[in-house]
Formats: structure tokens, sequence, C-alpha cells
């Protein structure tokens, strides 16, 4: 395994660690008064605040050139849609179908990879993404939910965040080949936030009651900030693919934060999918690095 790999794995997995942290921490601001517009709209702009000083200590232009432009934006809005579609999708289906199927993305974007040439649709691509999407599904409890009161409605903006996130990384992972990782972030969630302004039209944002309830919602904040700089740099390291894959950790240190914060009990069945996720993401990298090295001495 060369060390850009290495750097990506850990990176990636860091990543999923602080992406997980931010589901909790949100809850309990939720808990305190805070509304969901709120959360959006103020952790984004942390989000892009953060990437955009990173950039200014480092002597990045922010502002890209003319041309750049249109891909930006692109990205922008296929990262403000995913976070629309999940936002709307929790108004009219449970959440873990909602994480469930916004986790199909990491199929889509393999599929049309492989459309275009670059990714094989092998045995070992599609067994690890279902297995891995099979675990998730364990790890949030989707099967004691039930599924007889789903709206279509639902599970549409679902699959739309789904499709968006699928774009999103594919166009990520070509915008970090040739610009610094940290810049394309900036660039990517400046854009993000101001479209993210729409919903105070919709629904005002209001702030958690109490310190406590604030100081979670900057833990939350935090940990987004810190995840995005692992995705944009993890992906340039991994490609938008690998991330994709490894990225379905973060449910599982999610429901490990919600217990440790919420007291959340994980069931018998929660620790099944958490162990079919780390799994099958092993099983992936250890064959991967393996038809490398064999390939390397032939």
């Amino acid at each position: 395994m060369n060390r850009s790999i290495k750097s990506g794995l850990i990176i990636t997995i860091a990543s999923a660690i602080v992406f997980g942290l931010y589901p909790p921490a949100t809850q309990v601001a939720l808990r305190d008064g805070a509304n969901s517009s709120f959360i959006i709209i103020v952790s984004t702009f942390f989000r892009a605040l953060g990437l955009v000083l990173f950039c200014k200590w480092r002597g990045f232009r922010i502002t890209p050139e003319r041309h750049e432009i249109s891909s930006f934006v692109r990205g922008g809005f296929f990262q403000a849609i995913s976070i629309f579609g999940i936002l709307g999708s929790l108004a009219y289906i449970p959440g873990p179908v909602t994480i469930v199927v916004m986790f199909t993305h990491t199929l889509m974007l393999l599929i049309f990879l492989a459309i275009i040439g670059e990714q094989k649709f092998n045995l070992l691509n599609i067994i690890s993404t279902i297995s891995a999407l099979i675990g998730v599904s364990l790890v949030v409890d989707v099967w004691g939910v039930g599924s007889g009161t789903l709206e279509i409605t639902g599970v549409m903006l679902a699959f739309l965040a789904a499709i968006a996130t699928a774009s999103r990384l594919y166009v990520f992972g070509k915008q970090v080949q040739n610009t610094n990782p940290a810049l394309v972030g900036a660039r990517i969630f400046s854009v993000t936030f101001l479209f993210t302004l729409l919903l105070a039209a919709f629904r005002f944002p209001v702030p958690p009651n109490s310190v406590e309830g604030q100081l979670w919602f900057l833990i939350a904040s935090l940990s987004l900030i810190l995840g995005t700089f692992g995705m944009f740099y993890g992906i340039s390291l991994l490609g938008p693919f690998r991330f994709s894959l490894l990225i379905k950790l973060e449910p599982v240190f999610t429901a490990l934060f919600s217990y440790l914060i919420l007291g959340d009990k994980l069931l018998p069945m929660q620790y099944l999918g958490i162990a079919l996720v780390i799994l099958s993401l092993v099983f992936y990298q250890v064959s991967v690095e393996k038809k490398k090295s064999d390939l390397s001495r032939i």
C-alpha cells in the first residue's frame, strides 16, 4: 500500500468519526429549541468559513477564474440539493429510511463510473458496496421502524439526495485533481451557503435556548468543519468511489456517539450491522491492495 493511499484511508476514517459526532450533537441542540433551518444555515456558514480562513492562511486565491465558476456553482448546487433532499425527506419518512436510501449513492456512483470506464463493475466492488449498505441498514435499525407508512414523496426526496451526493462526489473528484482540496471546498461551500439561505424564507432560523444547547451546536459545527476538510482531502487521495464506500463508517460512529451522548442503547442487530460494515470495508481494502501487489509482481 503506497503512502498516499494510507494517508487517504486515515483521513477518511477520521472524517467518518467526526461526521459521526454531528447527528447526536445536533439532536441536543434541536431538543434545546433550535430548528433545522438554523442548524443547516449556520453550520454550512461555519464549514465555508473554516475552509476560507485556511485558504487565506495558505495564501490561496479564493475567487475562481471565470472559466471555473460554472464548475464550482454546479458542485455547490449538488451539495445544497443533497442537504435539501435529506431535510425534506425527514418530513415524510423515518430518519433511518432516509439514511439508507441516501447511502445508495455509492452504488449509483459505481454504476456511473463503470459506464464511463473510470471504475470496474466487478464482483468485489458490487459485493463490498451492497454488504456495507446492508450493514448500514442494520446499524440505523431501518428494519425496526417498519415500512408500511412510507410516503413516496419522502422516498423520492431521499433518492434525490442520493443522486445529488453521487454527483457532487464525482464533481469533487475531478476538481481536486488540479486544485488544492481545501480551496475546492472553500469555493464549493461558499456557494452552498448562499443556496441554504433560501431556507430562511420558509422557516426563520431559531437558535438553541441555553448555553448547553449552543455549546453542543458549536461542537456539531466543529465536527462538520473537520469532516469537510477530511472529505476533500480523502477524495483527492482515494478517488470518489473508494471514499464513498469508506465513508459508510459514519453511521457506525453516529451510533456509538448516540450511545455516549444521548444514552441510546444499541440493539444486537446494530452490533451485527457495525461488524458487517467494518468487515465489508476491510475486505474491500485488503482485496484491492492484494490485487495491486499481485499485478506489480507480474
